[in-house]
């Protein structure tokens, strides 16, 4: 078996955002601070997502996340992100990557995402992130020209907050050419199959490699 013998790519397409979460447990790590696995929610059309550490990876713990940390708010390749990011910022002993996990999460909100054609923040909230960088070096003229002008700060906000609807079209066209791409990439690889009704066909375990029966 091979990469030539997979099933043709479907692609997944949903148009209002927060309406489709996937869900998964990520681990299992070195204990930091009791903490063994991350609990990650990742929302399909913003690739927003939201983390947190836990000792165990209980059921009941999906519904307390779901319940404190989804509902009163608002997979794969943002599980593999989440690790990739972890990996920089740990420490050699990596017992402190809980610690690091919310500095982790902004690093992946804020970080401009190919199918999306921008950034999750800027999806949600509908203005670029900045940095810490230049919040400090911006952050005295911030208070004094416009935090404290709350006239001036309005009038800018609004036309960012009209133009979310525009920024949420124009990311399902992205990710509609996007996920077009991919799926003709990974097809035009595969070896054409055809089956019918009744006929008898081998189970493969993708995870063993090997034919149970």
């Amino acid at each position: 078996m091979s990469k030539r013998d997979e099933m043709p790519l479907n692609v997944l397409l949903e148009v209002d955002i927060f309406d489709v979460w996937g869900i998964d447990f990520i681990g299992l790590f070195v204990s930091s601070c009791n903490n063994q696995y991350i609990l990650l929610a990742v929302d399909y059309v913003s690739k927003w997502v939201e983390v947190k550490a836990f000792p165990t990876n209980y059921p009941k713990l999906v519904l307390t996340f779901f319940h404190k940390q989804i509902f009163t708010r608002f997979a794969e390749v943002s599980n593999r992100e989440i690790k990739r990011i972890l990996e920089k910022v740990v420490s050699p002993s990596r017992k402190d990557w809980s610690l690091k996990l919310d500095e982790d999460v902004w690093a992946y909100r804020t970080t401009f995402k190919t199918p999306l054609g921008l950034s999750p923040f800027q999806l949600v909230y509908g203005k670029a992130c900045h940095l810490p960088a230049k919040l400090e070096r911006k952050a005295y003229w911030a208070l004094k020209e416009l935090n404290l002008d709350m006239a001036s700060a309005r009038e800018k906000r609004m036309p960012q907050l009209n133009e979310l609807d525009e920024f949420r079209l124009q990311t399902y066209e992205n990710n509609k050419l996007y996920k077009g791409k991919v799926k003709r990439w990974h097809d035009r690889r595969l070896v054409h199959k055809s089956f019918v009704s009744g006929q008898q066909v081998l189970l493969f375990n993708s995870h063993l490699r090997l034919f149970p029966g």
